[in-house]
């Protein structure tokens, strides 16, 4: 399977198998590479444990495996290049091309600003006036 598609996106994406190894991360994922490992965990954020092992984190992915849906998502401050950052974390499962592969997990990394939020938010909620008949 090929996932070359993620390099078009303008946000960082990872995918994720169940034993929570990345299995492909586009460029802009690998910026945000804290850590030299494989696991998900180790390879964003350099932590050494899953994440819902760190006191105050939550794993989409856990929650996605848990609860049997088909996504979840997570909003914390994480170690990006030195400092704590706010992100969602958005991970959806993906449907294997067969039954012989383990489930795979596309997980997208976004940056949350507060400002950005507002601005877009107010924008979607402006309502063009009616015009007069």
């Amino acid at each position: 399977m090929s996932f070359d598609w993620l390099e078009r996106l303008k946000i960082a994406g990872i995918i994720i198998d169940d034993n929570l190894n990345v299995v492909y991360a586009n460029k802009l994922a690998k910026d945000l590479n804290q850590g030299k490992g494989d696991k998900c965990y180790s390879f964003l954020f350099g932590f050494k444990k899953p994440c819902w092992e760190i006191p105050g984190y939550t794993c989409p992915l856990k929650d996605i495996k848990e609860n049997n849906l088909d996504r979840s998502l997570t909003v914390n401050k994480y170690p990006v290049r030195g400092k704590f950052k706010k992100l969602i974390l958005e991970t959806f499962k993906v449907q294997a091309e067969d039954k012989k592969q383990t489930s795979l997990y596309l997980e997208l990394i976004f940056e949350f600003d507060p400002k950005k939020f507002q601005e877009k938010s107010n924008n979607a909620l402006t309502i063009a006036p009616s015009p007069n008949r």
